[in-house]
């Protein structure tokens, strides 16, 4: 980037294509086109930094500044699409141009790399495409092009929404054509960089070439006729104005003897990476260029940047200009909403209102800048989330943040951006601009208002930067580079001192403006697979995530001259250009810093051996490391490495060497640090800058890597595949040596080859020492255990579980681990299961067919088991053994713990059983009644000597008994007590457990005499072998009895045929056929109803009503009994016939009344 110090007039574009106008006009505030809503997250207060959202936001592909844009060029055209010259020239300024028929100059960023369809689609809304990605050419050292598609176009004004809503398209945004970073006349850079005293010894840069991008070469012929460039320079394009002149005519100063190549871009980042890229193919082995681009990612690696560091892998050296924006640059700070409009106001004419501005320095909310008069101010906001330009097409931001440039007052708004971004959607660039149009400089404020966010994880830091305006307030330095300086690996960035005020590399001054670091490389949110996404989401989802610590480097790289004279050709430069004498013109900025390196580089490697010789990290080794360093010791964000020092650098010889010894030199145990010794030598001549020295270690598998020697660092943690120790051994003098120790500790086997190689910022003339490579053998050890549990008692018949756990305590992997068990013999095996692998079941018993579990490989600290489940041998009681070992194939130094043995104490335990059935139930007294008592062993141990009781109700008499199944004897037995108590007593002997029941049927007789009610039987079942449950060892059966008497009654006369008035004499007998006794039966005896009847007695008792006898017994009739007794009855004259009848009852059922009642018939007389 040059700075001219002097207004810039015409740009020529695109080789005439369109020419446009840098002046500019007021900005209007435009609305964004809208593509989908994003709610945004409310303010609770002023300190919390959250903007207040009244309204869901609408994220769109097409910035405010465009929408404005086209707005204003619609007005200017009145619908129409030509502009008049002064109408063009009222809406073109620097951050967005307008041709003559209305067509905006923008960039479209596609999702992908283009394939054709883009320009399809374009052609057939109108678009022009002036230059794209698709036309780029990957040079032969390149491995691959960055994946991009961008295309520079003139849209016109009307199809700008057209165009946004493509699918293909990620984003829109205005080509940037921003003024570059700027012998008869000698640059002061020579001297000052020592370039002058290399030359003197023949080193001028010869054999190599350089590639010089910037704006054009215009006057080229006019330098090279003052002498100051050589006729050979191959322009590959023109391009227009001359800063590329003044930066080709200072390589050539600093490098005579180097081939010179120019590009000029025309304009936007896609013609920027075709003009790296055509210099490579055309042969440049080191490419400079001074062209910024503002809105490139800031806190990302962008195409630019990108393509720059893929130049450098290649082995192409690359030096940008770091930028001249470190003075109007505010600070970097984390964007926290204040809850305040800017400086407290509330100004109109914006249409989102700023409620929450962000603070810059202390708690001012705005930032004060100076614009000149006629003077255009073009601000671009930043802020740590994804673009959704390259590298994150198609991404977008979090939080929406809106840029305004208000009055001097705070007021009023003069210009706003206010894009909406958020849910991971919407570009996070904010650009506006404001003229004065005024005859007087204009104080005017930017402000930053936090809008609201949606998603977002963390507060985002802002980068704020603009053009065309003195900052008041106070600036910051850190990270003002240009964001297409963002390098962190292999391509480099020039700061700018003023080499034409002092050419003493110590005191030279830094140039204010000198754009400084760090490269700070971060997103503050992501989303965690793809955009847009939600704030929350379930485990595993897409979803909003922090974005982890990003990346951090020192930039710029080194410092080098600008303010140096030029020939001033094409009247470009600050001063009297063309010059007359030397300093007449001169050449600041850092676009003049850049090219200065570029000359210290060629020099270097024409004194190295030429291209190839050194590779471009190499090359800057040597530069940075023989630069004169200023500011803060050691390397820094204002000067970086220092001032550069050709003649050092490219004169300085240090033969290096290295050895490197790891011990043991035979097999390395596993498990402990295994040191490597690495002593660097310098056989000199000269000191040797900057020493360092890279340890690779190769492995397959993992490893780790430790070091105690200064300046030593290693990677912390487990690695796999491929580690790297680093040394920073500074300078070593001629003729000495450095040792340092690099431990190195494997757990498992494995070679470590291990590689050091050394380098230094000074050149090394035999390079083929500087490497040094040994091998540990690492061999595995592994202390393998194992621990068997069982309990400590078991019942005989159920089951054990034995667990056997192994344990690896390292430091290997143990290898084919297998466990061997010998079961008992008095088992059986139910399962055997492993944690991992697979088991076999064994022989139990047999020790040659152990129960085994194979885990294969056991890691270090794994505890894989092997659990056994068994069935113990009803019979068996006492101490149970168990014996298990573990063996494994890798070596073990321990094998002391590699068996177990555990011990169970066996009881019996047998759930016995009775159960009874009584049948019949009821029963009848007198009839039979038979018990079945079923015995049972439910385990798990054996039964021994099995007896069982049974008690009988004393209502019974026993009959019979008998065993029907399973085997025993029973006996009757008589307990002499009073009454007499009777039992029937069986022994059973064993009973296995499971095996099939015992039955005994005891046979009775249920005693006639007894009354109806219940009986009840009890049997109880013991043994020798202890019973875990008594609750089922006794039975019962109660059984409902029944009486029934079937009594038959019989009426007799001692005569049939009586004289007359004689006496008859009845009998009259019962009779109980049973089945059981009958209660007190009562005879009733009808005696005849005649007068000359008269009843004499009777033998019973009988009572005697009428003609009705009724005569009861007191006592119970026995089943089988009778019952007589006789009635004397006076029949007194000749009656002739007499009917008597008798009938018995009883309180006792009786199911045959038929043969209750009987008729005696008898004749008195003739």
């Amino acid at each position: 980037m040059s700075l001219t110090r002097s207004p810039l007039g015409r740009l020529t574009i695109a080789a005439g294509v369109v020419a446009l106008i840098n002046s500019g006009a007021a900005v209007a505030v435009a609305l964004p086109s809208s593509s989908s809503a994003i709610p945004l997250t409310a303010a609770t207060t002023a300190a919390s930094g959250v903007a207040t959202a009244t309204s869901a936001a609408k994220t769109s592909k097409v910035p405010s500044l465009v929408n404005q844009r086209a707005a204003e060029v619609r007005a200017a055209t009145g619908g129409g699409h030509r502009l008049t010259p002064a109408k063009q020239k009222s809406v073109s300024d620097l951050l967005l141009r307008v041709d003559g028929a209305g067509a905006l100059d923008l960039e479209i960023h596609a999702l992908g790399t283009l394939t054709g369809k883009e320009r399809a689609d374009l052609r057939r809304l109108g678009v022009s495409v002036l230059n794209a990605s698709d036309q780029w050419v990957k040079p032969a050292k390149l491995k691959a092009l960055p994946n991009a598609g961008v295309l520079r176009t003139l849209v016109p004004y009307d199809r700008v929404d057209a165009v946004a809503a493509l699918g293909w398209v990620a984003a829109i945004r205005p080509t940037e054509i921003l003024p570059a970073d700027a012998g008869s006349f000698l640059s002061e850079g020579v001297p000052l960089h020592r370039a002058d005293d290399a030359q003197a010894i023949g080193i001028d840069g010869g054999g190599v070439d350089v590639g010089v991008i910037s704006d054009g070469v215009s006057a080229i012929a006019a330098a090279q006729s003052l002498g100051d460039l050589p006729a050979g320079v191959n322009v590959l394009d023109a391009g227009s104005g001359d800063e590329g002149t003044a930066m080709l005519e200072i390589v050539h100063d600093m490098a005579p003897g180097a081939g010179l190549l120019f590009h000029g871009t025309g304009g936007g980042v896609a013609a920027h990476v075709s003009a790296q890229n055509d210099l490579v193919t055309a042969g440049a082995d080191i490419v400079t260029e001074d062209i910024p681009f503002d809105a490139e990612p800031a806190f990302q690696k962008g195409l630019a940047a990108t393509n720059g560091e893929i130049l450098g892998a290649a082995g192409v050296w690359v030096s940008s200009s770091s930028g001249n924006l470190n003075s109007t640059h505010a600070p970097r700070v984390v964007a926290t909403g204040t809850g305040n409009g800017p400086d407290n106001q509330a100004p109109t004419g914006c249409v989102v209102a700023p409620t929450n501005t962000v603070a810059f320095n202390g708690a001012d909310t705005t930032f004060d800048v100076s614009v000149n008069p006629g003077a255009t101010i073009g601000a671009t906001l930043q802020w740590s989330e994804p673009r959704a330009i390259f590298p994150t097409a198609g991404a977008g931001g979090f939080t929406n943040l809106d840029l305004y440039i208000l009055n001097a007052a705070a007021t009023s708004c003069l210009a706003t951006s206010t894009a909406a971004q958020g849910g991971g959607s919407g570009d996070t660039i904010e650009q506006a601009s404001w003229t004065n149009g005024g005859a007087s400089p204009v104080t005017v404020k930017l402000a930053v208002n936090n809008s609201g966010n949606s998603g977002a994880k963390g507060t985002p830091t802002l980068d704020l930067r603009w053009r065309g305006a003195g900052a008041i307030d106070a600036t910051g330095s850190g990270g003002s580079l240009n964001p297409d300086s963002n390098y962190t690996d292999f391509a480099t960035s020039a700061g700018a001192v003023n080499g034409g005020a002092d050419q003493n590399p110590t005191t030279t001054p830094l140039e204010g403006y000198s754009g400084q670091g760090p490269v700070s490389l971060v997103s503050t949110t992501v989303c965690s697979a793809s955009y847009p996404c939600p704030a929350s989401a379930a485990p595993g989802a897409n979803q909003s995530v922090l974005g982890g610590g990003g990346r951090t480097a020192i930039a710029p790289t080194y410092a080098a001259a600008d303010g140096v004279s030029v020939s001033g050709a094409g009247g470009f430069g600050a001063g009297s250009c063309p010059a007359a004498t030397q300093g007449d013109c001169r050449f600041f900025g850092t676009s003049a810093a850049t090219p200065s390196s570029a000359g210290v580089a060629a020099l270097v490697l024409d004194a190295s051996g030429g291209p190839g010789s050194l590779t471009p990290s190499a090359l800057t080794a040597v530069m940075t490391a023989n630069a004169t360093d200023r500011g803060t010791p050691g390397t820094d964000n204002a000067f970086g490495a220092g001032v550069l020092d050709a003649f050092s650098a490219a004169t300085g010889r240090a033969d290096l060497s290295v050895t490197k010894n790891c011990l043991p030199n035979g097999d390395a145990p596993a498990g402990v640090l295994n040191p490597c010794s690495i002593t660097v030598t310098n056989s000199g001549p000269a000191i040797a800058r900057a020493v360092t020295l890279r340890d690779d270690i190769q492995s397959t598998t993992g490893f780790t890597v430790a070091t105690s020697s200064t300046g030593c660092t290693a990677p912390a943690g487990t690695q796999s595949g491929n580690a790297t120790a680093t040394c920073a051994l500074g300078d070593l003098g001629a003729n000495t040596s450095i040792t340092i120790e690099i431990s190195e500790r494997s757990n498992e086997p494995q070679d470590l080859a291990d590689t050091a190689k050394v380098s230094s910022g000074t050149i090394d003339p035999n390079p083929s020492n500087n490497s040094a490579s040994d091998t540990l053998h690492v061999v595995g050890a592994a202390e393998v255990s194992i621990v068997k549990t069982a309990p400590a008692t078991a019942t005989a018949g159920g089951q054990i579980t034995w667990t056997s756990t192994v344990s690896n305590a390292g430091p290997s992997t143990a290898t084919g681990v297998v466990v061997r068990d010998v079961l008992p013999a008095a088992v059986t095996v139910v399962s055997v299961t492993a944690s991992t692998g697979s088991c076999t079941a064994g022989v139990p018993g047999n020790s040659s067919q152990p129960t085994t579990c194979s885990f294969g490989n056991v890691a270090s600290g794994a505890s894989p088991t092997m659990t056994v489940v068994a069935t113990i041998d009803p019979g068996f009681t006492g101490s149970m053994h168990n014996d298990a070992v573990v063996s494994s194939t890798t070596a073990d130094p321990d094998t002391g713990n590699n068996s177990a043995t555990v011990s169970t104490t066996v009881a019996a335990s047998a759930d016995l059983s009775v159960t009874m059935v009584d049948s019949p139930d009821p029963v009848l007294a007198g009839r039979p009644l038979t018990y079945t008592l079923t015995v049972r062993n439910n385990g798990p141990s054996t039964a021994k000597d099995v007896s069982l009781v049974d008690v009988l109700p004393g209502a019974v008499d026993f009959t019979s008994v008998a065993v029907t199944s399973g085997s025993g004897t029973c006996v009757h037995v008589t307990i002499p007590i009073d009454p007499p108590e009777h039992q029937v007593e069986c022994l059973l002997g064993t009973i296995l457990p499971g095996a099939g029941p015992t039955t005994v049927v005891i046979q009775t007789l249920v005693k006639p005499a007894t009354p109806a009610g219940s009986i009840s039987d009890s049997a109880t079942v013991d043994s020798s072998t202890n019973d875990p449950v008594s609750s089922n060892d006794t039975a019962s059966a109660t059984t409902l009895v029944n009486t029934k008497a079937d009594l038959r009654m019989a009426l007799t006369s001692d005569k049939d045929v009586y004289k007359p008035s004689a006496t008859i004499v009845y009998t009259a007998t019962v009779t109980n056929v049973g089945p059981s006794d009958a209660a007190a039966p009562t005879v009733t005896i009808a005696l005849p109803d005649i007068k000359a009847a008269v009843y004499v007695f009777d033998t019973a008792g009988c009572t005697k009503a009428g003609q009705t006898l009724t005569c009861p017994r007191p006592t119970s009739l026995a089943a089988g009994g009778t019952w007589s007794f006789n009635v004397h009855l006076l029949v007194k004259g000749n009656k002739g016939v007499v009917t008597t009848s008798a009938t018995v009852a009883s309180a006792t059922l009786d199911d045959a009344p038929a043969n209750n009642s009987i008729t005696r018939t008898v004749k008195i007389g003739k």
